[in-house]
């Protein structure tokens, strides 16, 4: 009886090391901010575990939510920790997740790609796995109006400049307007796109806007920068409405709102384009243009199920996400745009076939990127030729390989 009972307390003691040692997740995913507001940095945390030391730069897979933008943040964390008598190395990635939509935020699962020792100087091992998904319930401010564009943060700084300055122009002329945010705890990228109101006679010409984010200590801050050219098309008195920015202060829980004042041009009239008005207007050259839109149109209408399904299937066929993505890939390495890269690069690699891996030069290149991308600091001079040349060559032996498989040889004697 004495050594039943003995047995047993060695299974009790024994059993949680085995699971310990044996039901370790080897990929988890958290969110650290508990009830955020719209608008407002929420942590986001995703651990990588593996037995032996980590090598190279982990890739992710991002997904794409709705109304949402995530923000890798710096270089992840590294540490150890026992589970029975296995040593697990750890990477904490962080993130920061900005969305605009209320209610329960989901990330879905995503692929991720690592590699590890051996214990500390064994063989690379190659791995990947999903991150499992994590969801958050987000609210929002009172008296938000549902569709209403919010950043939540402490403080938001807003100001603009325009060249020349509001007053007399002349018809046809082009002004410039630039506006600069910045706010504490907010990325670029999920800053406010400005207002591009404007009365009849105006044409509004928008431009990309510049975002780059700060990081310091953990604070983050972000600033965005939009130049919108403005057409003055017609004479007269022309205002440029006033536009409002408006953010929630989550330590005061009240709106912060900031004004950008109505600007007014006096367009004179020119007396050339008058002049050209008046000619085309007189020999009605717009009249059969006219009519055949209208045809065009008319016929849109009427077959416009099968007009759809037609182009459905031609803009698959043209447009086919591999080589989307290789276009998106190859123009951020020509402009040595990292973050732009890194992203066509997770979207290329989704289109490819399981356990297709790239070639050594490919990866190298490949790691370069990640590298840059999150070294601590954050290297700002990386250059996509390296990535642009491995990546063509690549594409090069894909198609070389593809016409090989699909061009047989023909058939000896066909009629025997």
């Amino acid at each position: 009886m004495n050594v039943v009972r003995i047995a047993a307390l060695l299974l009790i003691c024994v059993s949680p090391l085995a699971l310990l040692a044996d039901d370790v997740p080897a990929i988890t995913s958290r969110f650290a901010t508990e009830k955020p507001w719209v608008g407002q940095r929420i942590g986001y945390y995703v651990e990588v575990r593996a037995k032996g030391s980590f090598s190279g730069a982990t890739s992710f897979s991002l997904p794409e939510v709705p109304q949402t933008v995530i923000v890798k943040m710096g270089s992840p964390t590294v540490s150890s920790e026992q589970k029975g008598e296995d040593t697990w190395f750890v990477q904490i990635h962080e993130f920061a997740v900005f969305t605009q939509a209320a209610g329960e935020l989901t990330i879905p699962s995503y692929s991720v790609r690592y590699g590890h020792h051996d214990g500390f100087t064994g063989p690379v091992h190659d791995e990947s796995g999903e991150v499992p998904a994590a969801s958050v319930d987000v609210e929002s401010p009172p008296g938000r109006e549902p569709a209403q564009f919010l950043i939540t943060t402490d403080k938001l700084m807003v100001k603009e400049t325009w060249e020349p300055a509001p007053g007399k122009v002349k018809q046809g002329d082009i002004v410039s307007r630039k506006i600069m945010q910045s706010a504490t705890e907010m990325t670029g990228m999920a800053l406010a796109p400005p207002s591009l109101a404007a009365p009849d006679g105006v044409h509004v010409y928008p431009g990309q806007p510049d975002v780059a984010d700060k990081t310091d200590r953990g604070e983050l801050s972000g600033e965005r920068t939009d130049v919108i050219k403005y057409r003055f098309d017609q004479p007269g008195v022309m205002t440029i409405p006033a536009a409002t920015y408006v953010w929630w202060n989550p330590k005061e829980k009240k709106f912060g709102r900031q004004e950008l004042p109505a600007v007014t041009f006096d367009v004179e009239a020119s007396p050339q384009l008058a002049e050209v008005t008046g000619n085309s207007t007189s020999r009605r050259v717009w009249l059969y243009p006219l009519l055949i839109a209208i045809a065009v149109a008319a016929v849109a209408v009427w077959r416009r199920e099968q007009l759809v399904r037609w182009f459905q299937r031609k803009w698959k066929r043209w447009h086919p996400p591999d080589r989307v993505a290789a276009k998106r890939l190859c123009a951020a390495c020509r402009g040595n745009d990292s973050h732009a890269a890194e992203a066509a690069w997770s979207a290329w690699l989704n289109t490819q076939p399981d356990g297709w891996k790239p070639g050594d030069e490919l990866q190298r290149a490949v790691q370069g990127l990640h590298q840059c991308r999150y070294a601590e600091p954050a290297a700002s001079d990386w250059k996509g030729s390296e990535l642009l040349t491995a990546f063509q060559a690549e594409r090069r032996a894909q198609k070389r390989d593809a016409v090989g498989a699909a061009s047989p040889l023909p058939t000896l004697n066909p009629g025997r």
